[in-house]
């Protein structure tokens, strides 16, 4: 189950996001499961793949909930 659930979440991040395919969502998804939640948009640049132009590029697309 939790494999079909990441599976799931890194197919939605590779169709939502412009220049994020299979690999890189893969990468987001991992960032997250090490480091928890996101805190800002700019955050999403730590990630392995993911830069500054890949950000700004997707930042209307991006929405970041701090609970």
């Amino acid at each position: 189950l939790h494999t079909a659930y990441r599976r799931q979440r890194q197919m939605c991040i590779r169709d939502r996001l412009d220049g994020v395919g299979l690999t890189k969502a893969q990468e987001i998804v991992a960032y997250r499961e090490m480091f928890g939640n996101f805190h800002s948009v700019e955050e999403l640049a730590d990630v392995k793949g993911i830069g500054p132009a890949t950000v700004e590029k997707n930042r209307q697309r991006i929405i970041v909930v701090n609970k």
